[in-house]
């Protein structure tokens, strides 16, 4: 399988294109704002393949920062530290904060 597979060309670019206008400047990994500019497959690319579904679907599209912008405030790179792994659930608050 190459290595970009899902993630070139036209349907890719249009993809990405608008779900970098659509979508709030939030990373969904860490949940800073401001320099989310790549697109991660939540669930992961390697899921949605083993399923059948389409990975330039903007159902399974999130924001998140990268390499290249990296978080303005926990300097992580959370899209490759993440990889191609699933997203944790979130920790249960005893509060609603």
């Amino acid at each position: 399988m190459p290595r970009s597979h899902g993630r070139s060309g036209y349907r890719w670019r249009k993809a990405r294109a608008t779900l970098m206008a659509e979508a709030p400047d939030v990373c969904h990994i860490c949940g800073h704002s401001g320099g989310a500019n790549e697109a991660d497959h939540e669930p992961s690319l390697k899921t949605l393949e083993a399923l059948g579904l389409d990975p330039c679907d903007l159902r399974f599209l999130r924001r998140a920062h990268g390499t290249w912008f990296r978080c303005p405030v926990c300097d992580r790179a959370c899209n490759q530290s993440k990889g191609d792994r699933e997203l944790p659930p979130a920790p249960r608050s005893s509060r609603a904060w």
